[in-house]
């Protein structure tokens, strides 16, 4: 289980993890500080059979290169002094705004896509109206100023659906989600009318 975002959840009790509900005790689980903190502080962990995180280490070697201990000592510093946890609040409490700003603008802009509001995370999965194609939307949209990723490349196979897309909000300030959600509802209005 890559574990990359539970700890952004608004609503309602924490999923346990995969790993937690695993009685072989065969589930990997991964985490990474790297969503929070900074994309490129590339510091995760990682949660499994003694063996197998043996190996794993053993070829990360050859692929990667050891992350510093300085940064591996300064984020152990950053939890013990509990100053992660405090700042994690702060900034879940930021996002939860996000997320609702976001919701209610695709409530009042899109309303003719699909989505289910999930209680955290820092993005949402969109369900087009058929004949929409989302590579087309995000063609318009980018000439707005709007950025979505395409669903399509979310599915397997040769013939993906081409009516998905996802919305992040995590990085978008919070005064530009109405609007931009506004701009990408107008553009998916001229393009299936």
């Amino acid at each position: 289980e890559d574990d990359y975002d539970s700890e952004f959840r608004y609503h309602g009790s924490p999923t346990p993890a995969l790993k937690a509900l695993d009685g072989t005790g065969d589930a990997i689980y991964l985490g990474t500080f790297s969503k929070f903190l900074s994309p490129g502080l590339r510091l995760g962990y990682l949660v499994g059979p003694r063996e197998l995180v043996r190996e794993l280490r053993e070829i990360r070697r050859y692929v990667l290169r050891h992350p510093p201990g300085h940064l591996q000592r300064a984020l152990a510093l950053l939890i013990d002094s509990g100053e992660y946890h405090r700042s994690l609040r702060r900034y879940r409490t930021k996002l939860m705004r996000k997320w609702e700003a976001t919701c209610a603008a695709v409530t009042e802009h899109l309303p003719w896509t699909q989505t289910a509001y999930p209680p955290g995370g820092v993005s949402l999965w969109m369900t087009g109206p058929p004949g929409l194609d989302c590579r087309a939307l995000i063609e318009r949209a980018e000439r707005d100023g709007v950025l979505i990723e395409p669903g399509d490349i979310f599915f397997v196979g040769d013939d993906p659906p081409k009516n998905h897309f996802r919305i992040g909000f995590a990085a978008v300030p919070l005064r530009d989600i109405d609007p931009g959600i506004r701009l990408l509802g107008q553009a998916c209005r001229d393009l299936i009318a």
